[in-house]
Order: C-alpha cells, then structure tokens, then sequence
C-alpha cells in the first residue's frame, strides 16, 4: 500500500514514448527541472535524483530517457523511490536514441512550471536552488548561479560576481562576456516562456547545444532580466565519459559555430571562433574563446581595447 504521503506510481503512452507520471502539479510556483539521461551509470542518476528530490517544493521533474538499455532504465526507475508529495516525476522512454536537443525539446513541452532549470543526469543541484529561484523578482528571465566544479581529486568554487559586472557593462554587445567565456557552467536557468519564445534548442546539434540557446536567450530579453547569484546553485562533474568528454570534437565545432553566428547577429564581422585555452580567475580555470577577423585572432581583452577606440 502507497504511503498517503507519498506520490504513486501511474502509467500510460504519451506521445508515442512510455510515460510513467508520478503524480500531477497544479501550483503556479512549480519549478520545472528537465533532465535526459542516456545509459548513465545508476550512482551518478542517484546523486541528480537526490539533489531534486530535497528541493523545495513544488517540483516538477521531468525526466526523458533517450533510449537507454534496459538495465540502466531500471536502474534509474529504482532511484525514484519515496518521492515526496509536493514533487512530481514525469518519467518518458523513447524507443530510439534523439539527441540532446531533441530531448529536452521533447521535455520542454511537457513542462508547465514558470522556471526551467536543465540539470545534467551526472550533475546535482545545490539543496537551495529552488528557494532562490523563488526569490528572484518578476523582472528576471534568466538566471546565472555560481557553480562547484568537481572531480575525484579536485573542486573549485566558479564565482560569477566578475561575470555579472562585465554583463551589465558589455551585455548585448560584441564584447559580451557570454561570447567570449564559458563560465555559464551550469543546463540553462530560464523563465518557460523565454525558452518558449525562442523556440527551444536547435534541433541539428545532437551534443554542444548549451552555447546556442544560452545566447539565443540573452538576445531576446533585456540586460537587466538577465540576474546573477554568486551562491552555489549547482555542480558539475567532470566525468570523463560524458559528453564533453567523449564528443569534445564535435561540441567544439557547435560551440564555435553558433559563438561565431552571435557575433555576427550584433553586428561584428568575424569569421571563426575558436577555444584559445583556460584562464585562471578567481580560484577557478574558466575556458576562453578567441575570433578571427581578417587575418587575425583577438582575444576579449583585444577586442575590447579596439572596441573602446571605435566608441570613444
């Protein structure tokens, strides 16, 4: 017999994909996490399922498995035990392998919270994200938390407050920090109906998707929507078969295409983008990006010295 505490166990077809929905949100407050998991390893899953279910509530979790072998989709069912009432878990099987944008294209309209937090199936979320999320003011669209970055034998704090200056001072431009830094380290943090707006993720990126929706956001709302909490609200696990780590190819190549396309929507007149490595600030090792205009490769700090000649 269900604990008359806990949230029970239905099922159904949904869309052609196997649903399994463990109970029903109606509270306009509700947080939508979407997270899309591919033959994780169950101790990770474990560690995300934790982090989602000691949120405030209420929650909804959706959770998309993108065509996993059977063991590992039991795996996932066994993690979502005692579910507490005030969160829901929406759990979708799709028969093939989609990708990630696809998948979380497919999540996001299933979602009906007004916050979508995309939380990687190997990542956690810090116990207060949600109640901070709830703390933000209306004006917010998008939100930018300080992440721990971690490994087996190392973490760092990733501030942002750095970030968040550079942002107010450079937002929307060609010297945007989002162009040319990835300390956005955790899925996107965004209203629904931005994400909406802007028509999710790109389909055509299997892997390296983040970049293009992440700028995609930003251009659609004001400097001033975008807010930035220097709390931690998530970590992210260096885990060496994830995607970044066994695609780091491909996602290179997405990052620098849809990068190179930001620029050149706010008007500059790059041609390439590449990683130009990792600077070390504040504690943490943060990747760098550099464009090729003309014949030459700029940096930020380049770019920005030319930048203010032209505009002073």
């Amino acid at each position: 017999r269900p604990d008359s505490n806990r949230s029970s166990l239905g099922t159904g077809i949904f869309r052609g994909a196997h649903s399994f929905d463990y109970s029903v949100m109606t509270d306009t407050r509700t947080i939508s996490i979407i997270t899309c998991v591919y033959n994780q390893q169950s101790c990770l899953f474990s560690d995300c399922a934790q982090s989602v279910l000691r949120q405030e509530g209420p929650i909804e979790w959706i959770i998309v498995d993108d065509g996993s072998d059977a063991p590992f989709h039991e795996g996932y069912r066994d993690c979502l035990q005692n579910i507490p009432i005030e969160i829901s878990v929406k759990v979708v099987r799709n028969g093939c392998n989609k990708g990630l944008s696809r998948t979380r294209n497919q999540a996001l309209r299933f979602a009906s919270g007004d916050w979508i937090v995309v939380l990687d199936s190997d990542d956690f979320l810090a116990p207060a994200l949600a109640h901070n999320l709830r703390q933000l003011p209306d004006e917010a669209t998008l939100a930018c938390f300080a992440v721990r970055y971690f490994r087996e034998t190392h973490a760092e704090r990733r501030s942002i407050s750095r970030w968040r200056d550079l942002y107010r001072r450079f937002g929307k431009s060609i010297a945007d920090p989002f162009l040319w830094f990835d300390f956005y380290y955790h899925g996107i943090i965004a209203r629904r109906h931005l994400l909406n707006d802007i028509g999710g993720y790109n389909p055509d990126f299997e892997v390296g998707e983040d970049q293009d929706i992440l700028l995609r956001a930003c251009e659609a709302i004001d400097v001033d929507s975008v807010f930035f909490c220097d709390e931690v609200g998530y970590h992210y696990r260096d885990n060496p078969q994830g995607v970044c780590a066994t695609r780091w190819g491909e996602v290179e190549k997405n990052y620098g295409m849809t990068m190179v396309a930001a620029a050149r929507r706010r008007g500059a007149m790059f041609t390439k983008c590449r990683m130009l490595g990792t600077i070390s600030l504040d504690g943490a090792d943060i990747d760098a990006y550099t464009y090729l205009l003309g014949d030459r490769w700029l940096s930020w700090q380049e770019f920005v010295i030319s930048y203010r000649g032209e505009n002073s």
